[in-house]
């Protein structure tokens, strides 16, 4: 009798244990993924807050409230183009605010809240308390 390949038994094994390392692969490789873009997106906010804050300071610190969109910070040459972390055909807009705060004779603060806008997530830094403007967000 010739025996050449595998009976139904042993393919049922193989199967069996394919399908239980597929069963813990497939999840770990999902939230692996998701992590990454969380850590993505943290890093955009990051630049952009960073890249505000330069363009504010060659401003020359004005008062009141001042909004920088992404486009400008990228066009102004403050920050790289953001790419989205979860597309890689599409770019991330969005707002930066900065309003100035409390003020003494030698120190004034301001409070930077970052909108960030990308196909899959919107990330808004601060609370915002109405209208998405420079006016209405506590840090």
């Amino acid at each position: 009798m010739n025996n050449k390949g595998f009976s139904l038994i042993e393919l049922l094994a193989i199967m069996t244990i394919l399908g239980l390392i597929m069963g813990i692969a497939i999840p770990a490789y999902q939230h692996y993924v998701t992590d990454t873009r969380k850590e993505a997106y943290n890093t955009l906010v990051t630049t952009a807050r960073t890249a505000a804050q330069n363009k504010f300071m060659d401003d020359g610190l004005p008062s009141g409230c001042t909004s920088y969109s992404i486009e400008d910070l990228y066009t102004g040459g403050y920050m790289d183009k953001p790419s989205d972390p979860a597309s890689t055909a599409t770019n991330c807009g969005g707002t930066v605010y900065i309003k100035s705060g409390t003020s003494s004779s030698t120190m004034e603060t301001y409070s930077i809240n970052v909108v960030l806008e990308c196909s899959v997530e919107k990330r808004n830094e601060c609370k915002d308390t109405g209208g998405g403007n420079c006016s209405n967000f506590t840090c």
